[in-house]
């Protein structure tokens, strides 16, 4: 057993030296640090003659309880860590103390704080609690702290939640690693509080598993500067703010919409005047208002004119088949009724008809059988020398004016198929706008004749 007392005091030479003639009690009332770390020290003797001692180093002992340090009025500085403790007691009167070290003792509750009006660290990391428990605090003593302490270091104690510190408004260093915290909204309800963090270790805890960890904790707070021991990149910052900016915005419109009565999210098309494409929609087919269809842009496909009988002909914006239309013409689908000597890729039999087709236009005059490699060529450059004297529309003229005659049933034109939708059969009149921009040149290259062949 040993004991701190003052011989032991007198004899040791590790901290202000003691000079000559000099009486003890002059030389005890002028030391101000104690150096006693590493003694095996288990008990603290009445140390009552040193009464300017600011600063007591007395860790790694066997020290098992607080006692005599109520003459120790000046103390700013108590170093305690890895002994036996159990118990905060005898501290009230060290109204002075700043710096309180009690990490890897045996306490379970935190208690006993709540005279200590200077304190600004406390450090009570890694108690050698029994198993299952966890470090427990007093509220008095946390409400008492909340007006001074800048540093609280609680790693290692099993702690499952962050509401014992919310009232810690002063807090900058915050240590609370390998404990059980998992609740990202608690933390970030707790960190708004903390308005001066700058530093804050929260490694070895649940919540550091999820997704986007360090991104979710850099947003949370404004101030925070090291985030488990890594320092916090200020474009990175920048980035991750204007990212939630956009985040909250998007989920504040999303809101607005539900509140509108647009339930999966998404804006009718009659709601956005300013689109260009909405905009030429309407310039198109002359539709706008209420007469508009309220489809959502998702839902804008080509869809039969059969599944819309509640609407009538003149209020939907079909085109020449009966299909729906979008901002840019769909493609041309082929009618209900096939094509006359048109060819379905797949069909038994397609393959020896495209045969017998390409047979037929080897003996043409123009084919590559017929004609040599240099009356080729020579015929090749004719074509492209005589290309740019025709237009494109003077290219499609036959095909246009034919198909044009198809759809609308004029006399001259091949008959109209039965089985194309009844609007279509029975509506012989339809807008000359869309007949002149349904046949462009994807029309002209899928309803392809077998005389052209």
């Amino acid at each position: 057993m040993v004991r701190l007392t003052i011989d032991l005091i007198a004899r040791v030479n590790t901290h202000t030296k003691r000079k000559r003639d000099e009486p003890l009690s002059q030389y005890l009332r002028r030391l101000t640090h104690l150096y006693f770390q590493e003694r095996h020290i288990d008990e603290i003797d009445d140390l009552s003659l040193c009464k300017n001692l600011s600063v007591l180093y007395l860790y790694d002992n066997r020290i098992a309880r607080i006692q005599n340090l109520h003459f120790a009025s000046n103390l700013t500085h108590l170093y305690l860590q890895n002994n036996l403790i159990n118990k905060i007691e005898n501290l009230s009167l060290l109204r002075r103390l700043e710096k309180l070290y009690l990490g890897s003792n045996e306490i379970t509750v935190v208690e006993g704080l709540d005279k200590l009006e200077n304190l600004k660290e406390l450090h009570i990391e890694n108690q050698r609690l029994p198993p299952g428990e966890k470090l427990l605090f007093d509220p008095r003593s946390i409400q008492a702290l909340s007006a001074t302490l800048c540093v609280l270091n609680v790693s290692g104690n099993n702690l499952e939640d962050l509401q014992d510190f919310r009232c810690l408004g002063q807090l900058n260093q915050f240590m609370a690693a390998d404990n059980q915290l998992e609740d990202m909204k608690e933390l970030a309800q707790v960190l708004t509080g903390w308005v001066q963090l700058w530093r804050l270790e929260l490694v070895g805890n649940p919540l550091c598993r999820k997704a986007k960890y360090r991104d979710r904790v850099i947003v949370m707070s404004a101030s925070l500067e090291v985030l488990d021991g890594k320092e916090i990149n200020e474009t990175a910052r920048k980035f991750l703010l204007s990212w939630k900016a956009n985040k909250e915005a998007r989920r504040r419109q999303r809101e607005d919409r539900k509140k509108n009565g647009d339930a999966d999210g998404t804006r009718p098309l009659d709601s956005e005047p300013a689109d260009p494409e909405i905009a030429f929609l309407r310039k198109l087919f002359g539709q706008s208002g209420p007469n508009f269809p309220m489809m959502t842009r998702d839902s804008l496909r080509l869809q039969p004119l059969l599944q819309l009988p509640s609407m009538p002909l003149e209020d939907q914006t079909v085109d020449e088949l009966g299909n729906v239309a979008r901002c840019e013409l769909p493609p041309l689908q082929l009618p209900h009724a096939p094509l006359r000597n048109y060819i379905m890729p797949g069909l038994p039999g397609a393959r020896k008809q495209f045969e017998a087709i390409l047979a037929r236009s080897r003996s043409l005059p123009g084919s590559a059988d017929v004609m040599g490699r240099g009356d080729m060529l020579a015929q090749k450059t004719e074509i492209i020398a005589e290309l740019p004297k025709k237009s494109l529309s003077d290219l499609q003229a036959p095909i246009r004016s034919r198909y044009a005659r198809i759809l609308v049933g004029e006399p001259g034109g091949t008959p109209i198929p039965r089985d194309l939708p009844p609007p279509i059969r029975s509506s012989p009149v339809l807008r000359p706008s869309l007949q002149a921009k349904a046949i462009d040149v994807r029309s002209s290259n899928q309803f392809v004749d077998s005389k052209v062949l």
